[in-house]
């Protein structure tokens, strides 16, 4: 086996402080990337640790070169796209979701994730997709009848406020 010439230059992060960090518990997602990081410094072949840890090699190489720029605190950002759910769009979804579509001035007697997607896009302009809407809805901890993806028929809903 090679060793790999992926190297984590940043002068904060070694393999000691990483294990520091690793001392304080932090969150499953932290503690696989600061595996990662170890294993780099190691000079893990990076097939070999991406297979291990199920994770692509262009995931190994970004994770790499935001620690080389930022140091330990790119081990706390998360990348990608914010979500557009924001806490004022999911309580009106709370709010919608235990009034009838009527209220809302659509015909239908009961909510759907078709209905619902209408009604994002109506309100906020959020044009959103039947995936992103049931990983919305599973967050929100809204009933599995809404969550799952197919209906037979429009099934009503009940949604009970949180506190």
């Amino acid at each position: 086996m090679g060793k790999s010439k992926l190297t984590v230059t940043h002068p904060d992060v070694t393999y000691e402080s990483l294990n520091e960090c690793l001392q304080r518990q932090p969150s499953a997602r932290i503690g696989l990337r600061i595996s990662i990081l170890q294993d780099v410094i190691k000079s893990v072949p990076i097939k070999e640790l991406s297979s291990c840890r199920n994770i692509s090699r262009q995931g190994i190489y970004d994770l790499v070169k935001r620690v080389n720029e930022d140091g330990m605190k790119a081990l706390q950002t998360d990348p990608g796209r914010p979500s557009k759910l924001t806490a004022e769009i999911e309580n009106d979804l709370r709010e919608t979701l235990l009034q009838s579509p009527a209220n809302r001035g659509y015909r239908q007697p009961c909510w759907n994730n078709s209905l619902l997607r209408k009604y994002l896009q109506r309100k906020y302009n959020i044009h959103i997709s039947y995936p992103c809407l049931t990983d919305w809805l599973r967050n929100m901890g809204a009933p599995g009848s809404l969550v799952r993806k197919n209906y037979r028929r429009a099934d009503c809903i009940v949604l009970q406020k949180v506190a």
